[in-house]
């Protein structure tokens, strides 16, 4: 065995030489695995920066569908004689009749939700327009 002032130790084992080196990392070992942390992050950042605008476009998905289940309500309501809002009375403002009897209604969000049809958690529908027809066809614009 011979040892060098680089650091390198050379073995000889039945005539082949071992040189072994005792030094950390070279700079081409480092340069390596950074190359290969930034090919993996190229390939991973893009999808995880489209989660968060996938996850809003199905939560609007979902709160729009529960705003059409909120106008049944409303159209069952409107139906109930026993109702508060029978026929369009009491506090329904936007309301088309035809002989005397509701055909369609145009409500906001925020009217659906401070008389109780509709729980917006995310604050994020304020803008939309639910219309309900006597047929209990729903329609939700913005």
């Amino acid at each position: 065995m011979f040892k060098f002032s680089s650091g390198c130790v050379i073995i000889f084992l039945d005539e082949r030489v071992i040189m072994m080196k005792k030094n950390g990392f070279t700079l081409i070992e480092l340069l390596a695995v950074i190359v290969v942390i930034a090919v993996i992050m190229v390939i991973v950042t893009p999808s995880l920066l489209n989660t968060g605008d996938s996850a809003r476009d199905k939560l609007t998905e979902v709160e729009k569908k529960n705003l059409i289940d909120a106008g049944k309500m409303l159209a069952l309501d409107l139906n109930d004689s026993e109702s508060d809002i029978y026929n369009c009375s009491g506090w329904i403002t936007e309301c088309s009749k035809s002989n005397g009897k509701w055909i369609s209604v145009t409500m906001s969000v925020s009217d659906l939700i401070s008389h109780g049809y509709f729980t917006d958690n995310y604050n994020h529908l304020g803008d939309y327009q639910v219309t309900v027809d006597s047929n209990y066809n729903v329609t939700v614009s913005k």
